[in-house]
C-alpha cells in the first residue's frame, strides 16, 4: 500500500482501525451545502462500468474488487458470493467481486461516526472533474441519488472518517484524442485513501463492509494497535503500465452537468518528457491509466 503523504497534518495523532486505498475508475462525488463546499456531509464513491459509460469509446472492462489480507479476514456473511482467495506474490490474499453492490462501514464507534468528515489537504489535488469539462465539477444528481445508472458498476457511501490522496502522478497533458494534447499541464493524486479513525468498534473482531443484512465481510487488525488494509480496485485487468495516452477519463463524462460534445472531450497524454515513471502507483500496473475524479452533487 502507498505511504501516508509526508504532509498530511497530525498524521502521528490519528489511529486508524481500518485503512481502504481506492485505485482506478473511481468517482467522488461530495454532498454539502452550496455555502461551504469543503465541508461535505457525505461522500459518494462511484466505481465506473467503463463499457457502459462510454459505450462508443470502446474502453477496456473494469473490474470492480475488494482486496485484503488474508490475516484481516474475520467472517463473512452468508450470502456472500463472489469472494475467494488466492496466493499473489507469495501473500494470501481475498478478493470480493463488487459489481453491482451498494457497500457501507458499520461497527464503527458511536462517537467516530459523529465526527465531521475530514478532507486532507492532498485530496484537494485528485483530478477535478472541472479539469474534463472545462467548466464545473458539478455530477448530475441521478449518479448517486438513483445510483444504479448503466455507468456506475458499485458504490460506496462515506459520512465519517478522513480523506487523502497518494502517488502523486507524473504531469500529464489533457487534449482531445484527434487534436493532440494542449500546453496546459497536471499532476494529480492516483490514489484516495480512506481513514476511518476509531480506537474502539462495537465488535471486538473488527469493522464490517456490507452490502446488505446478509452480504458483507468482517475485517480487522492482526494484533491490537495495528491497521487492517483494504484495497478498493476498479482497474483494466488488461492494462499494461507506464500509459502514453490514457482514455479511460471518457468514463466521466456521463455523469457531468455540465455536457461536453463527443469530439471536445478531453483525454490525458503522459508528459514524454519527464523521464522515467517513478512514481505511479506500485498497487499494480495499469493504474497510471486510471486516476480517480472528485466532483460535487448538483
Amino acid at each position: 500500500m502507498p505511504e501516508t503523504p509526508e504532509n498530511t497534518p497530525a498524521n502521528a495523532q490519528h489511529k486508524p482501525t481500518l485503512t481502504i486505498d481506492f485505485v482506478g475508475l473511481c468517482a467522488f462525488v461530495a454532498h454539502c451545502d452550496p455555502d461551504k463546499p469543503d465541508k461535505p456531509d457525505k461522500v459518494t464513491v462511484l466505481l465506473m462500468d467503463a463499457e457502459k459509460a462510454a459505450p462508443k469509446d470502446g474502453l477496456c472492462r473494469h473490474d470492480p474488487v475488494l482486496v485484503f489480507d488474508k490475516s484481516s479476514f474475520r467472517g463473512a456473511g452468508p450470502d456472500t458470493d463472489h469472494f475467494s482467495f488466492t496466493s499473489l506474490n507469495g501473500k494470501d490474499i481475498g478478493i470480493w467481486n463488487l459489481r453491482g453492490t451498494d457497500l457501507w462501514l458499520e461497527l464503527a464507534d458511536p462517537d467516530t461516526t459523529t465526527t465531521p468528515l475530514e478532507l486532507d489537504c492532498s485530496y484537494h489535488q485528485v483530478l477535478g472533474l472541472e479539469t474534463l469539462t472545462g467548466k464545473s465539477n458539478k455530477v448530475n444528481r441521478r449518479w448517486v441519488d438513483g445510483w444504479r445508472v448503466p455507468g456506475a458498476a458499485a458504490r460506496l457511501t462515506i459520512e465519517h472518517g478522513r480523506l487523502e490522496a497518494n502517488t502523486l502522478s507524473d504531469p500529464w497533458f489533457p487534449g482531445t484524442a484527434a487534436r493532440g494534447p494542449s500546453r496546459m499541464s497536471v499532476q494529480f493524486h492516483q490514489v484516495v485513501r480512506w481513514l476511518i479513525d476509531a480506537d474502539a468498534v462495537l465488535e471486538a473482531d473488527g469493522l464490517r463492509l456490507s452490502a446488505s443484512a446478509t452480504e458483507w465481510i468482517l475485517l480487522g487488525p492482526q494484533e491490537a494497535g495495528e491497521t487492517a488494509k483494504v484495497l478498493i480496485s476498479n482497474l483494466c485487468p488488461l492494462s499494461t503500465g507506464n500509459t502514453l495516452v490514457s482514455e479511460d477519463v471518457l468514463a466521466y463524462y456521463d455523469m457531468a452537468f455540465d455536457k461536453v460534445a463527443s469530439n471536445n472531450r478531453l483525454v490525458l497524454y503522459r508528459n514524454q518528457n519527464a523521464g522515467p515513471v517513478t512514481q505511479g502507483s506500485n498497487t499494480r500496473p495499469g493504474s497510471d491509466a486510471c486516476p480517480p475524479v472528485k466532483g460535487v452533487s448538483s
